[in-house]
């Protein structure tokens, strides 16, 4: 068994090693430099892995340096961006190297100081490019550079932060400025003025639809500028009541004794009964319109036009109940009941709301 174990470990170390030096015929630097680092840190790396070892190195410190050079010295934002990002795996691999009790190949180019400074003028080229991007933004109106100038000030966290404050007050700015904020409001003219309408035509109900860079205000606040304004409008409603009665007689032959001799023959006796019907049908009728203005004046009008009924059968009779049928005395026993005056109100209301909701959905998807 222990026989077993310990050639599997030596088969396992065997393909570690080959591994590397197939990662290294193939050009994955990376990958051999990892595997190999980890034999390293556990002090268990063979002579032939140490050659390997130096030699990938050695490659991997002339491309970064090559790379590095190649962005630093472009002298444009980007190219010092990536050449940081260099730096920063650098200074992970030289901390790395310089942990190992070996001689290895050092990255000579590499200091703290450099690292440093160019952290400083990446957060420095960063924040005067947003606020480039702002001015534009207030002097076009434009949306887009504002946003722009936000993701460029949001990235500053990666690297140092000279003003965190200042930097936080302008991304606010940014932010303000970047997002299309939009005013819902909602207005009963309703000549009527039924209480119930105000009490459930509530604007918090109106959905728009929002993410990062659009924004719901459903009262007005002076220091916004809104990118469009929103009004859904009730202009008319007319509540019907409508009632027809009908009813309908019912006659039945019912069981009521025996005869008192031997053959005690059931007695029969008719019975009567008369079934009213009382067919009641409410509705309610609301007309108005969703009214979508942007800022550049061009404006959408949509009609709302809701039709909310119910309908209910109610029953009563007179006379012996003996002689409805089993079908007509079920509706006896299941009555329908009308929701009340303010529920029926509110869910028409609810439905001219959801309506107004489509539409405004269609309109910003």
């Amino acid at each position: 068994m222990k026989k077993s174990i310990l050639f599997l470990l030596c088969c396992f170390l065997f393909s570690c090693s080959k591994n590397a030096f197939k990662a290294y015929e193939k050009g994955e630097l990376g990958d051999a430099y990892s595997i190999l680092y980890k034999k390293a840190k556990k002090k268990d790396i063979k002579r032939k892995e140490m050659t390997l070892f130096r030699k990938v190195l050695k490659e991997m410190i002339h491309e970064d340096s090559l790379n590095y050079y190649k962005n630093a010295y472009r002298s444009t934002l980007d190219g010092d961006m990536i050449a940081y990002n260099i730096l920063s795996n650098i200074s992970k691999k030289d901390e790395e190297i310089s942990g190992l009790r070996y001689r290895l190949p050092q990255y000579t180019f590499y200091s703290h100081k450099t690292y440093d400074s160019l952290s400083y003028a990446v957060s420095d080229k960063l924040f005067d490019r947003a606020q480039y991007a702002l001015i534009e933004a207030e002097t076009t109106g434009s949306k887009e550079p504002a946003r722009d100038a936000y993701a460029d000030l949001d990235k500053i966290s990666d690297f140092h932060l000279v003003n965190p404050n200042q930097i936080k007050r302008t991304k606010a700015f940014a932010k303000k400025l970047g997002t299309e904020y939009t005013l819902v409001s909602a207005e009963n003219k309703d000549f009527f003025n039924n209480k119930y309408i105000d009490r459930y035509l509530d604007v918090a109900d109106i959905n728009v639809p929002e993410d990062t860079w659009r924004k719901t205000h459903y009262r007005i606040k002076l220091d916004y500028d809104y990118s469009r304004i929103i009004e859904l409008i009730l202009e008319d409603s007319d509540f019907d009541n409508d009632e027809k009665n009908s009813s309908k007689k019912y006659t039945q032959k019912v069981i009521t004794g025996t005869t008192q001799d031997s053959l005690q023959n059931p007695i029969y006796t008719e019975v009567n009964a008369t079934l009213s019907k009382r067919s009641l049908n409410r509705e309610l009728r609301i007309d108005g319109y969703l009214r979508i203005q942007e800022a550049d004046s061009r404006t959408r009008k949509e009609n709302i036009r809701v039709r909310y009924d119910q309908d209910i059968e109610q029953y009563s009779f007179s006379g012996d109940e003996r002689a409805l049928p089993d079908n007509e005395k079920n509706k006896l026993n299941n009555q329908e009941q009308f929701a009340s005056d303010e529920n029926f109100f509110r869910e028409a209301i609810q439905q001219f709301i959801a309506e107004a909701n489509d539409e405004i959905r269609k309109y910003m998807r």
